[in-house]
């Protein structure tokens, strides 16, 4: 019986939180999905240390995957939590090695409109590493303990 009384409590109080959120329909907007393409590149002069010789890297397209929510703040601004898988990567141009990453990753962005159907979106992104590999002259090898597993960064887009 000291377990029915919990459950049930915690039952009635997430209906009470259900019904609440049919009274108030205007906080939510919308949600989605988004399929879109990133450009990302690896830059080896911001480690530490540097290396010694500048290693130059090419930019690699990969795709963003996920959805969003769109919880309406103001008459022309809303807040859009999103969840996203997102490839990104690079080459170094003096060898033939290639980095692929796949992070699991959530900006959470303001999105201004300022006209209709033009909109601006804005804020910071914070990305988990699920995955990476370094390809050398062909020969794929799993590096994913060897780097950096979390980051924060800022996107923007119109």
């Amino acid at each position: 019986m000291s377990v029915k009384l919990p459950l049930i409590l915690v039952c009635l109080l997430i209906l009470q939180l259900a019904k609440a959120q049919e009274k108030n329909e205007t906080t939510f907007k919308r949600f989605g999905f988004r399929v879109a393409t990133n450009f990302s590149h690896v830059n080896f002069a911001k480690g530490s240390p540097p290396p010694v010789v500048p290693i130059i890297t090419n930019w690699k397209a990969g795709i963003n995957i996920g959805f969003f929510v769109a919880v309406h703040l103001a008459p022309k601004l809303d807040l859009q939590p999103e969840y996203l898988f997102s490839q990104m990567g690079g080459d170094v141009k003096a060898a033939d090695i290639s980095y692929h990453f796949n992070y699991l990753s959530m900006p959470v962005l303001l999105k201004y409109h300022p006209h209709k159907n033009i909109f601006l979106l804005a804020g910071p992104q914070f990305d988990m590493l699920i995955g990476a590999k370094k390809s050398v002259n062909g020969t794929s090898a799993n590096i994913t303990h060897d780097t950096e597993e979390r980051s924060i960064g800022f996107t923007a887009g119109l």
